[in-house]
């Protein structure tokens, strides 16, 4: 995924960086929580998330049993932010008791 510095600082600047949003979606089948990280990997910085009108964290954690919104029947929802302090390569990951997904951001 590749996003754009002046597409990302159309929102106001926070203590972390700027927000992006995110939704976060789990069927609504699985129960067990989904923890999610990521980090810029040339400088090794963590990345912040926003959850709903939750503080700030590096480690939010995504509890299918409550979530931050329904959508549609079979899927839960977890409004939220990624808050992106300036441009560079970043990994956001996934990690759930069976596995794990990861994507890849370029801020440019």
């Amino acid at each position: 995924m590749i996003l754009s510095m002046e597409e990302i600082q159309q929102a106001p600047l926070r203590e972390h960086g700027y927000p992006y949003k995110v939704l976060w979606i789990i069927i609504k089948t699985y129960t067990d929580k989904v923890g999610l990280h990521g980090w810029n990997f040339e400088k090794n910085k963590p990345l912040w998330f926003q959850l709903g009108g939750e503080e700030p964290t590096t480690t939010p954690v995504l509890d299918p049993l409550t979530p931050g919104a329904y959508s549609i029947p079979d899927y839960v929802d977890f409004p939220s932010y990624v808050i992106i302090p300036g441009m560079g390569c970043y990994i956001i990951e996934a990690v759930w008791d069976a596995g794990s997904w990861q994507i890849y951001l370029t801020v440019k």
